[in-house]
């Protein structure tokens, strides 16, 4: 159904609602509540987003009253209205009941709503940026075009949620609930979904999971142990953008310059997608991811940084960006996007080669075995990557055959030089090198039992056996893998 339906249809259910005030369910409060409740109103200011409610402790029969005499009396605003809903910011919201409650372009700008059951809530175009909803309960809510950037989703309850359009671009959504909640054309960039739970009934349909705008520069979304029960990932926008998920330690280097053009391009696209003013975007930092700049949410509780660099003194988690690349490729894999899945597959085994570098000190703590056995492997792994990318990228063993036969060629070519009776120079040297690489065999006068040129020989032979064996690898592994 297009949104234009859903938004009628949405509409027509909520005013009913409201005119019948079925939402309603609290009696009246007292005298006293309603003249600190007036009080709090006075000093409301929406252009600063203030509410003057900030910090105050609501309840269910607080809200109801401030919805029946909202906006001198006209009450909760409609799906379909252009009038700017009850401010709510920063107010303490925590554990209440606001199921049904129709809060239709409210501002809960930083607002604590943590274990709040909001199910069925009307939460159309409502701003809970930052908004603390850690173990809340929002299923079946409506929330088509909710602002949710950088909101703390932790363990939150969205099953069966509709969020088309919504921005969730840096959400917390850890170990979320999102079975049967409707994504469509939503913006989930930057967010972090470890653990979150989908299934086949969840839609995914033309949201972008690693961007803002599918012009924009990748976002470091996470992804590491996500419960996708055979939920449809083909219709994600945006995966040929994403070159390395945000559960990667090694994603961003740190870069202290001003917006440049391309970033600037991408802010004004972003707002214009997501309907955001200069205000909104007041907290975005620049990060760098290669040689591309990005906008990022900055720390939302925690103390202002300028940058992120991912290091290896800060201990990245590399098991878990392994664990998150293996579980993307295969599952992208299962549903047959290959051309996807195998840049997961190569930095997953490019992050398992860190793994096996030796930790500092083992060698002096009796420990000299492991240290040499992981020594060898990273070596083995290192070298595997060079020659050939792990099979991913055949074009270095083409290159790696070039510039072998080219270096020998040019040792051949400098020995004949110094030695009048060796046949090998200018041309010649390439074809003999050539020869040897091969392993076929040289034979030549010049060359005696004695001479120095047979350990060049002879090395040329092995890295030409070792470069012949990881070619025919790396093809047995693309022609049987498709």
């Amino acid at each position: 159904m297009p949104i234009c339906g859903i938004m009628g249809a949405m509409s027509s259910q909520g005013d009913r609602a409201r005119n019948g005030s079925i939402w309603r369910r609290t009696g009246a409060i007292s005298r006293s509540r309603e003249g600190e409740l007036r009080e709090h109103l006075a000093t409301c200011d929406p252009s600063k987003e203030i509410s003057g409610f900030e910090g105050q402790r609501l309840d269910r029969a607080d809200v109801e009253w401030l919805l029946t005499n909202f906006d001198g009396g006209r009450g909760p605003v409609g799906p379909s209205e252009n009038r700017v809903g009850l401010n709510l910011s920063r107010a303490n919201l925590s554990g209440s009941d606001l199921s049904d409650v129709p809060l239709c372009a409210s501002r809960l700008f930083e607002s604590n709503l943590k274990g709040t059951n909001l199910r069925r809530c009307e939460l159309h175009r409502a701003d809970l940026r930052r908004a603390l909803l850690l173990e809340a309960d929002l299923r079946e809510a409506i929330m088509v075009g909710t602002k949710l950037r950088g909101a703390h989703l932790q363990y939150a309850n969205l099953q069966s949620a509709r969020l088309p359009l919504a921005n969730l671009q840096f959400a917390l959504l850890n170990d979320a609930q999102m079975e049967g909640a409707d994504l469509k054309d939503a913006v989930l960039g930057g967010a972090d979904l470890r653990r979150a739970r989908f299934d086949y009934r969840t839609s995914l349909e033309g949201i972008l999971l690693f961007s803002v705008t599918t012009e924009g520069p990748a976002l470091p979304t996470k992804l590491a142990d996500i419960h996708w029960n055979d939920v449809d990932i083909t219709a994600i926008a945006d995966w040929d953008k994403c070159r390395r998920l945000g559960d990667d330690p090694f994603r961003a280097k740190s870069k202290k310059t001003r917006r440049d053009t391309h970033s600037a391009t991408v802010l004004a696209s972003s707002r214009n997608r997501l309907g955001e003013s200069d205000e909104d975007q007041a907290s975005h930092l620049e990060y760098a991811w290669g040689d591309i700049m990005y906008i990022a949410v900055e720390d939302l509780h925690g103390p202002k940084q300028r940058v992120l660099e991912a290091t290896k003194e800060e201990s990245p988690d590399l098991l878990e960006a392994v664990r998150a690349n293996r579980q993307v490729a295969a599952l992208l894999r299962d549903q047959w996007r290959p051309e996807n899945a195998v840049r997961f597959e190569y930095r997953a085994l490019q992050l398992g080669r860190r793994l096996s570098r030796v930790p500092p000190g083992w060698i002096r703590s009796n420990r000299a075995a492991s240290a040499v056995h992981r020594w060898v492997g990273w070596s083995v792994s290192f070298v595997l990557d060079l020659l050939c990318g792990y099979g991913y990228k055949p074009q270095r063993t083409v290159v790696s055959y070039l510039v072998t036969v080219g270096l020998f060629a040019g040792i051949y070519d400098q020995y004949a030089r110094m030695h009048s009776g060796f046949p090998a120079e200018g041309l010649h040297a390439v074809w003999f090198s050539m020869i040897a690489f091969h392993g076929r065999g040289v034979i030549s006068v010049a060359i005696g039992p004695n001479s120095p040129l047979l350990a060049v020989l002879a090395m040329e032979a092995f890295v030409g056996l070792l470069i012949e064996a990881v070619l025919v690898a790396t093809l047995t592994r693309r022609l049987f893998r498709s």
